[in-house]
């Protein structure tokens, strides 16, 4: 895993009315600030969202319908995993 980036596993609670995931909380070890919150939607299946970089930003990511693949590589000169690629797929939904 490239260094400094970290997948965080949510936990659903599930009962007969439905369900309810804690996404983000002031507590979270990772969480040093709070920036923004928004929710992105694409009206066709197969939309692609890809290919942008930030020099320094930290990104939280909640899919809650549908999926998503996430590829991270790491272009900093410095960095102990220097040009290593990751491939994430969140697997979506709902477990009892």
């Amino acid at each position: 895993m490239i260094n400094g980036v970290e997948c965080v596993n949510l936990v659903a609670r599930v009962d007969d009315r439905g369900y309810l995931i804690e996404i983000v909380r002031a507590s979270d070890a990772f969480l040093e600030k709070f920036g923004q919150v928004y929710l992105v939607g694409n009206f066709a299946k197969g939309t692609v969202r890809a290919f942008h970089k930030h020099l320094e930003m930290w990104d939280l990511f909640f899919i809650n319908l549908g999926a998503a693949k996430f590829v991270l590589v790491d272009d900093r000169v410095d960095s102990s995993t220097f040009k290593e690629m990751n491939s994430w797929s969140p697997v979506p939904g709902i477990r009892r």
